[in-house]
């Protein structure tokens, strides 16, 4: 079934991961993360299918570490296309609690939540046009999903809270809020 997708030239890799072995994980994941890094929407579309199945598997936490990592470096550098995908599947790993969240990975999460709060500001906008207002929206929206998880997280351990979630916070449910479209002050739910 894979072979005949593929002469198609339809990316399938979320169908490779669900048909490997273990011992054959481990390659796919490399080709999974190399994925992530294309520049073909389609291939990083796969690719973020095939995590949403590892996540959604009981695969060892070294693995997932391995590729939240990774996900947070993408969206640290705000890699396109692919963000989305990628802030989508660090709200979901951190929701079913698949990453073990070390204070790098928590200062890593703050830094990205904080530059993205900056890089999609309203008033910076130049081109006013509907598509590139949606994309911040959700882009926002992503944000404030994963600052939640990320609240959560810390109330739970006892943690200090990040500089990045306290702004997202402030964003959707403090004095910002009266300036924030409603579908991203409800990511914080």
């Amino acid at each position: 079934m894979e072979a005949e997708i593929s002469s198609y030239n339809i990316e399938c890799m979320e169908l490779r991961v669900l048909i490997c072995t273990d011992e054959e994980l481990k390659n796919i994941t490399d080709q999974i993360l190399e994925g992530c890094r294309s520049v073909d929407k389609e291939i990083v579309t796969s690719a973020a299918e095939a995590i949403l199945v590892l996540l959604l598997a009981d695969i060892e936490k070294t693995w997932m570490n391995k590729i939240c990592d990774s996900l947070l470096e993408l969206c640290f550098y705000r890699k396109e296309p692919g963000l989305h995908d990628f802030l989508r599947l660090l709200d979901i790993s951190m929701y079913l609690d698949k990453m073990e969240l070390s204070e790098f990975r928590q200062k890593r999460l703050s830094t990205i939540l904080a530059d993205i709060d900056l890089q999609t500001d309203y008033n910076q906008i130049t081109d006013e046009s509907e598509t590139q207002i949606k994309e911040i929206i959700m882009t926002r929206m992503l944000c404030a999903h994963l600052a939640y998880q990320l609240y959560l997280y810390e109330e739970k351990q006892n943690m200090e809270h990040a500089e990045g979630t306290l702004l997202w916070k402030d964003i959707c449910r403090g004095e910002r809020s009266c300036k924030e479209f409603a579908e991203v002050r409800n990511g914080w739910i």
